[in-house]
């Protein structure tokens, strides 16, 4: 009929089914290599009302489903049974044909599907009956037959699994109970794009033609990524058992299937300032001090009190979007954090201006981590007029965990899957997803130790950094550290040869502790001239004192000195130690060696027999959380190699943050001793974007609640009740804690979200005539809002209270697959909160004027509602088919 391509196919009920099996026919025609097909992968559908089949095979049995196709046989059958007779008597009394059929729809019309169908328009429902009676009249016969061979359980039942999640629009009335579930579960289970018609039922081409007009108007014009159809193509084929069928074919046929190719857009960021100090000092105000290398390593003075730094993403302008984080560390990075910021921003204005230029990646490629990477980076960065040699290392560390993390979701894994995934040699059978960290001790005035005490961190390794006391102290030091496990040292080149052979005389008495507990020591002696030389009289330590040595700034200066070239890197090392033994390990900073670089030296080590250490630059969450899916692929490659060496990560550093940049924080993963947990880490960063951070800033993916209620007491009891804040878990009994920060006007507070901690700081303001309150957080969990109190008379007001947040993760998660659970927050728990609080001040004040009955009464509502809302919050994350909850799974 001259139709080449089928732009859209929109079905209403059994259309919506023949739509979906003219999809599976299509899809199996291409699979089988033929030429024509009715539909191509790029064709949209919209589906009104339409029954998709069974989700899962146990419901096409069950008879409490809504997918039991066996029941729906029997209902169709009998229904058809009913229109054959109904037509055959209409034929033999054919002057009541009309008012027979009419009955006969109006009765069907009835049902509860069609919601109010009969009442919302009476001279429209009244059109519809006279243009069908004619149908029928005409028509019964064949219609009857139509809907018992048609009927869904006479047909396929899996149709919807061959749907494309981004080409489909589910649309149903919101009065059409039995499909608004169905467009639910089907939006949940397979990621297609659903659409509710408030007010009418199933009839929504009758009831809302301008809806649906506008619906399809809208969908058709919408422009499809074909990078993203192919990463949800490859999914849905991976998820829902179908076979892989190749997206956009090519017009001349080839034997080797095109690679999957994304190609970014754009570059975002925000930058962010978090506390850090001595955790043992309220609120980390003594700072640390001695960090970094050389005179960093010696300087006593210049405290560190903040962690600046850059959270980039790297996207597609669409789903797909990579972080990283660009943090340089004065003392470790030649860089400063404005020299960094400027790069960045210039790569993000330049990549603006020239969106067509932009280069695809290749994930698989990228992800295997030898060399495609960088190649990525050098060419993205001569599209956009920048010298490769003048990226600076923090920055290119940033922009190389944002594509990493990028090219994971284009293949729907989680990081660390997908670098185990696409690793030249086979890891995955070595794959850990719980990583060792080591604890530290920097050499600030008081031991960060006491922070793992407070915390209940027993970490099962120990760095102690040392070379700034007499060799004597720092050798006491070690060996009393030892006691808690395995400890290592790191002199940051501080000692001579002399000096370091003293600190090894000082061990002679306690020669158990040196063969047990004491793993190495970091860089102990002063930089020469070269790694070569550096090697040389760190082999000389090694024999006559026995004690192994490990490179940290020795690595990354022979990495900056070769430009970033792998080879030559290799060249050097493997002929360095072709024949010393005494190197116990390499210590990896992705944050100043980039990611790449990393691994590839990594997979030498254990080539060389040596260790793997990842460690921090003390970053924040997002850079520690990359550098532990580093991590745990490298110690991976060492178990499939049968290595022995495998030693705990430098990733301690969280334990100096005040705060951080994700919700729940990098600690939250991290159990009592000290390992941290990756598969629950790696699923919380997936798919993390900048609104998600907790980085302040305006904009953002925010949620707005608000309530209001009456109570029985004026303005000003209520207010000064409100606004003393430690009060404050007594009616919002899902905060665990809110304190006053000592020396200021802030106050921080603690929520528990089943299981996780979630913090911030938040400054205040009370206003007067009437009262107001007004808040926002500083830090943490991204929130703000007001409570007003106006007053109705002398003894009661109205409160009104508004609050403004960035969803946190955990809840994101919750929110992504439960519906019910945003109505919950939305209209129940402030509105319950506000309740609790007018019942604790009642209570409050009845016990203050002696009336300890009413007192006793009002507190056990407040905690019956507190149980209810608990009870709630656990029964709405609902159960999965496999027994878990969708925050388990988050976990």
């Amino acid at each position: 009929r001259g139709i080449f391509q089928v732009e859209m196919v929109c079905g209403y009920s059994l259309g919506g089914r023949v739509s979906l099996a003219m999809r599976r026919l299509s899809l199996q025609d291409q699979l089988e290599g033929k030429n024509k097909f009715i539909l191509t992968p790029e064709t949209k559908m919209v589906l009104f009302g339409s029954n998709p089949g069974t989700f899962f095979p146990s419901e096409q049995h069950d008879t409490k489903s809504i997918f039991n196709g066996d029941d729906r046989v029997v209902k169709d059958d009998n229904l058809a049974s009913i229109m054959q007779k109904t037509f055959e008597r209409s034929m033999l009394v054919s002057d009541e044909s009309g008012d027979i059929w009419a009955s006969f729809l109006v009765k069907w019309y009835a049902a509860p599907l069609w919601g109010n169908l009969q009442s919302n328009d009476s001279s429209a429902y009244g059109e519809m009956i006279s243009r069908r009676t004619a149908h029928l009249m005409q028509r019964g016969s064949d219609l009857s037959e139509i809907l018992s061979s048609c009927s869904p359980g006479r047909n396929s039942m899996v149709d919807w699994k061959y749907a494309s999640s981004f080409q489909t629009m589910f649309v149903a009335g919101s009065l059409d109970e039995k499909y608004v579930d169905i467009g639910k579960n089907w939006e949940t289970i397979a990621g297609i794009r659903y659409q509710e018609i408030a007010g009418v039922g199933h009839a929504v081409l009758c009831e809302a033609s301008s809806e649906v007009a506008k619906i399809i108007g809208d969908f058709v014009q919408t422009t499809s990524n074909k990078d993203e159809m192919m990463v949800q193509n490859q999914e849905q084929a991976r998820s829902r058992d179908i076979p892989l069928i190749e997206l956009f074919p090519s017009s001349t046929s080839s034997e080797t299937e095109a690679p999957l190719l994304v190609t970014p857009t754009q570059i975002e960021f925000e930058t962010f300032s978090l506390g850090v100090g001595d955790p043992s000092s309220n609120h980390g105000s003594t700072g640390l001090f001695g960090i970094g290398w050389g005179k960093g390593s010696q300087n006593t003075k210049d405290e560190l009190k903040t962690r600046e730094g850059i959270i980039l993403s790297f996207s597609t302008g669409g789903d797909l979007v990579g972080v990283g984080e660009i943090s340089p560390l004065s003392g470790l990075h030649e860089e400063t954090f404005e020299d960094a910021l400027a790069q960045v921003g210039e790569i993000r204005n330049t990549m603006a201006e020239i969106p067509d230029l932009i280069p695809a990646l290749e994930p698989i490629t990228i992800l295997s981590l030898n060399g495609s990477l960088s190649r990525y980076i050098n060419e993205l960065l001569d599209r956009c007029g920048i010298q490769t040699d003048s990226l600076l290392p923090s920055v290119r560390s940033g922009l190389e965990s944002a594509v990493i993390s990028l090219a994971s979701q284009a293949i729907s894994m989680t990081t660390p899957q997908a670098l185990a995934a696409a690793s030249p040699v086979p890891i995955e059978e070595g794959m850990s997803y719980m990583l060792v960290l080591n604890g530290i001790e920097t050499r600030s005035a008081q031991s960060l130790r006491s922070k793992s005490e407070k915390n209940n961190l027993a970490f099962t390794s120990f760095k102690v950094k040392i070379g700034h006391r007499s060799v004597e102290d720092d050798a006491n030091i070690l060996s009393d550290r030892s006691s808690s496990g395995k400890v290592r040292g790191d002199a940051n080149r501080l000692w001579t040869m002399s000096q370091a052979v003293s600190f090894s005389e000082s061990l002679s008495s306690n020669v158990d502790f040196v063969q047990a507990n004491l793993e190495f020591i970091e860089e102990p002696l002063v930089r020469y001239d070269c790694i070569e030389s550096q090697v040389e009289a760190l082999e000389s330590f090694y024999h006559k004192t026995g004690l192994k040595y490990a490179l940290d700034e020795s690595i990354a200066e022979l990495v900056a000195a070769e430009n970033n070239d792998f080879v030559k890197v290799e060249k050097r090392l493997r002929t360095i130690f072709k024949d010393n033994a005494g190197c116990a390990a390499f210590v990896l900073k992705p944050a100043l060696l980039g990611s790449e670089m990393s691994i590839m030296l990594a997979r030498l080590c254990n080539d060389l027999e040596m260790g793997a250490v990842f460690s921090s630059s003390f970053d924040s969450a997002v850079g520690l959380a990359h550098a532990s899916f580093l991590a745990s692929v490298s110690d991976a490659y060492a178990r499939t190699r049968n290595s022995p060496v495998v030693f705990a990560h430098g990733l301690g550093t969280f334990t100096t943050l005040i705060s951080d940049t994700i919700s729940p924080s990098f600690a939250s993963f991290v159990n009592s001793s000290g390992i941290v947990d990756i598969e629950r880490l790696s699923k919380s960063i997936y798919g993390l974007s900048l609104d998600e951070t907790t980085v302040m800033k305006s904009g953002g993916k925010e949620t707005t609640v608000t309530s209001s209620i009456t109570l029985p007491f004026s303005c000003d009891i209520a207010c000064a009740r409100f606004t003393d804040w430690p009060q404050q878990p007594r009616w919002s009994p899902w905060l665990s804690s809110v304190s006053y920060v000592p020396g200021s006007s802030e106050t921080e507070w603690t929520l528990d979200v089943r299981g996780a901690r979630l913090q911030w700081r938040a400054a205040s303001a009370v206003s007067e005539n009437p009262p107001k309150v007004v808040w926002e957080s500083v830090s943490g969990l991204k929130n703000r809002g007001n409570v007003k109190f106006v007053p109705l008379s002398s003894t009661s007001c109205t409160m009104s209270a508004t609050v403004t947040f960035v969803t946190p993760r955990p809840i994101s998660m919750l929110f992504k697959n439960n519906e019910f659970l945003k109505e919950f927050l939305r209209n129940k728990l402030m509105s319950w909160s506000l309740e609790m609080f007018r019942d604790v001040v009642k209570a409050d004040l009845a016990l203050e004027r002696g009336d300890a009955e009413l007192g006793d009464a009002l507190f056990g509502s407040v905690e019956g509602r507190a149980s209810a809302i608990e009870a709630t919050l656990l029964l709405s994350s609902g159960n999965s088919e496999n027994g878990k909850s969708d925050w388990q799974d988050w976990q």
